[in-house]
């Protein structure tokens, strides 16, 4: 999977999610009729490209993984730092600095690049079971003023967005171990390939700081 693929899919699956979420919530409140009579019309339809649109404008994404990415890239960041040999110091090596220098290194070597496809599709579905989450707790709330209104099954709706609320910290959890352990994969090449590279990298970083 390419970049450029993933930015298309991370665009448009939040929009298909909300669409089959309104869908479902009309069919089985019975209060309003599903934008779709089955999943295939949701694929290429102009609804989930707007609603994919509306969300990616929307920091709905960063707040529900905020911890897991954080772990993530701070796993990058003092593993960086310990291979180079350095003192850690959080705000000269943050990973907004030394992002690029390991991004420089992995697209330099067909092994690492080969472990950065298989983050992506991870990444993939790490952020796919974000968008789950924070698009089941907004499903919460509205189900929640459903239910004080009394409308039909609305108490169904509570607790199918509940529970997908819920599974999905598991499940992020999971994914995020893995992303962690693709991450030591590829640190472990940077160790052994090109620590000296990175060295030069970070002595760079060193001297912008001076």
């Amino acid at each position: 999977m390419t970049h450029d693929q993933l930015k298309i899919l991370r665009l448009w699956l939040p929009g298909v999610f909300l669409c089959v979420f309104y869908s479902l919530a009309g069919r089985i409140t019975g209060e309003w009729s599903p934008l779709f009579v089955n999943l295939d019309d949701i694929k290429y339809s102009t609804p989930a490209l707007i609603l994919g649109c509306l969300y990616y404008a929307l920091p709905l994404r960063e707040y529900s993984n905020r911890r897991y990415y954080d772990s993530v890239n701070e796993n990058l960041r003092s593993r960086l730092v310990e291979i180079s040999g350095l003192t850690d110091n959080k705000e000269m090596y943050s990973w907004n600095k030394m992002r690029s220098i390991f991004y420089i290194i992995i697209d330099n070597d067909n092994s690492l690049t080969i472990k950065s496809r298989q983050a992506y599709q991870n990444g993939l579905i790490w952020t796919t079971v974000a968008d789950i989450r924070a698009i089941s707790a907004l499903s919460l709330v509205l189900s929640i003023v459903l239910l004080i209104h009394k409308v039909n099954n609305s108490g169904v709706l509570c607790a199918m967005f509940m529970t997908l609320v819920l599974v999905s910290y598991l499940f992020s959890y999971l994914i995020t171990k893995r992303h962690i352990r693709i991450g030591n994969e590829q640190l472990e090449i940077i160790d052994q390939a090109y620590r000296e590279k990175l060295q030069n990298e970070m002595a760079k970083l060193d001297d912008r700081h001076i």
